[in-house]
């Protein structure tokens, strides 16, 4: 039985369902301008760090985000963004109990016990060691969130996933010119903001190093990505000789990587001019997650697992030998005990020990860290953050809602690869989002960079947009059938 027309038009491209359609003229245009604007502008003044551009970001997303262009998502899709926003919801109510204490519902913290122990005197208590303090951070959760959301909608659109991503790329690694040229200019002036002491490395327009040289490796996982994701689309299949392949590869099809090439080792070299040990390991594990999920796609599980083994220790080889100055050494000598991490991890467990169900409070580590602080570290040393994002949120929120925080980042990361491994078309977009994510995760684990609104909204973007474009296109069954809504696709 034939079906008609209208019910064709009506399947969508990740399995006959319904998609979501609006006719008309629409305000799209603009509100999708305002995204990448927001996401491509955020790193530049200072990485936003000042709660003012946090509010200012926070309001652009909040008003561009209804008017964009929903008719590309299909209800696998909105089903995903359901669940990542329900479990979000469920970390707000959270982070509203901890910081207002609502009907007594969680325990109050122990410090409100011990002042009134100590002064005799009536002192309101709650959950949260600083409530005003967490109700400030769970503004910069709601800009995460929020950026996540926007990103994922504009992306559902392939052309839109393709231009944000084309976006960051080229912003971050603008980011990092820009912050090599003010360097040599003046080392103690960083755009409006005098510096107390010269920046020893270029950093682009953050004030900390590590946390721009995640972004240039960010960059760098992109510019890779699409290189050797098109390196190996020319590929020829078959048995033939060596000889054979590469000549059929330069005279027939000769890959077109040279632009991305040439961005590659920019950002590749602005990572390693920050001189950041947690940047360099951002940078090699997000290469190799990128390589290995491209290698294996197209050769197979076996070979590609294989290919991507001998291609992380020929990485690895180059990457100690072209150091770039002082990086390889220092990444060479690092200890945890150096600077004094491996003690403020052990105060860390010690925190989560001492409150293990309901934390201390949404971004309160700096209040409490004092209690459990080792006599060890030295008193010139501020600890504002763990160095550990995952330890930090832990102890901030407990065992259950830091876990849950965690469990939403490596669920999103999660279907990246998935995408990776499963999607026809596009597949160097979910590649992309899988790097980014495992560059950014793992160097939450030594740094804070995800703290950082200036990354932060970069890192929520890429994801936002890999996620969306994660899910297959079409059904099998429907491979040959055109589907007159579908938007033709073309390569990144």
């Amino acid at each position: 039985m034939r079906s008609s027309p209208d019910r064709t038009q009506k399947q969508e491209r990740g399995g006959g369902r319904e998609a979501f359609r609006r006719s008309g003229p629409t305000l799209a245009p603009v509100g999708t301008g305002v995204v990448v604007g927001v996401v491509v502008l955020a790193p530049f003044p200072l990485a936003s760090v000042e709660w003012g551009w946090i509010a200012w970001w926070g309001v652009l997303l909040a008003i561009s985000t209804p008017l964009l262009d929903h008719s590309y998502l299909m209800k696998t899709q909105v089903r995903f963004l359901g669940t990542v926003l329900g479990a979000s919801t469920v970390l707000a109510i959270f982070l509203l109990l901890q910081a207002t204490g609502f009907l007594g519902l969680l325990p109050e913290h122990l410090l409100f016990t011990e002042t009134r122990a100590l002064i005799g005197q009536p002192v309101a208590g709650y959950p949260s060691a600083a409530p005003a303090q967490s109700l400030l951070v769970a503004g910069g959760f709601a800009l995460a969130l929020l950026t996540f959301c926007a990103c994922f909608v504009a992306g559902s659109n392939p052309k839109l996933a393709r231009l944000i991503l084309f976006s960051v790329a080229i912003a971050g690694t603008a980011n990092g010119l820009l912050g090599l040229y003010l360097h040599y200019q003046d080392p103690t002036q960083l755009l409006w903001r005098k510096l107390d002491i010269p920046k020893g490395q270029p950093s682009g327009t953050f004030t900390n190093r590590n946390h721009a040289a995640t972004l240039f490796a960010s960059c760098a996982a992109i510019f890779f990505s699409v290189a050797v994701q098109r390196f190996l689309a020319v590929i020829p299949r078959g048995r033939m000789s060596l000889k054979s392949r590469l000549m059929i590869m330069m005279l027939n099809n000769p890959p077109k990587i040279g632009a991305a090439l040439i961005l590659f080792i920019i950002a590749l070299s602005l990572t390693f001019a920050t001189g950041s040990r947690g940047g360099l390991l951002a940078l090699l594990c997000g290469l190799f997650t990128a390589y290995a999920l491209l290698v294996v796609r197209s050769f197979g599980a076996r070979l590609g697992a294989l290919l991507a083994g001998g291609g992380a220790m020929l990485g690895v080889a180059f990457l100690s030998q072209v150091g770039l100055g002082s990086i390889g050494e220092r990444f060479a000598e690092i200890r945890l005990s150096e600077d004094g991490r491996s003690e403020v991890y052990k105060a860390v467990l010690r925190m989560i020990h001492d409150n293990p169900w309901f934390g201390t409070g949404a971004g309160t580590f700096e209040m409490v860290f004092p209690r459990y602080r080792p006599d060890t570290i030295s008193p010139s040393w501020i600890w504002d953050y763990a160095h550990s994002s995952p330890l930090q949120a832990i102890a901030e929120l407990g065992i259950p809602a830091g876990i849950l925080a965690l469990g939403i980042l490596v669920g999103i990361i999660g279907l990246c690869i998935w995408g990776s491994l499963n999607r026809r078309r596009d597949q160097v977009i979910p590649v992309i989002g899988a790097s980014v994510g495992v560059a950014g995760l793992v160097h939450s684990f030594v740094d804070f960079s995800l703290q950082i609104p200036g990354f932060m909204i970069v890192y929520a973007a890429v994801l936002g947009v890999a996620a969306a474009q994660s899910f297959p296109t079409r059904r099998a069954g429907d491979r040959s059938q055109a589907v007159s809504s579908a938007p033709s696709v073309e390569r990144l």
